[in-house]
């Protein structure tokens, strides 16, 4: 089993925001957030800041995930 984290799984994955100020709709990847997007339809600089919880979700799915991985990896033995 290749190893698996939350960048690998998630990162890519998008979420729709709306512009605030075209309102235009912006899918955000999840490797995108603490970071600026430029809105394609009017050039507004968009931050994208995360909070606490968000680095604390990311711990427990790589804590999981790694669970996970030595769960299968037990198998067989």
């Amino acid at each position: 089993m290749s190893d698996l984290d939350f960048n690998s799984l998630f990162g890519d994955s998008t979420v729709d925001y709306a512009c605030p100020k075209c309102k235009a709709n912006i899918p955000v990847a999840l490797n995108d957030v603490n970071k600026s997007v430029i809105c394609p339809s009017c050039g507004v600089k968009i931050e994208f800041q995360k909070d606490e919880n968000f680095d604390n979700s990311v711990d427990k799915v790589n804590d999981s995930l790694k669970d996970l991985k030595n769960t299968l990896d037990s198998f067989g033995k």
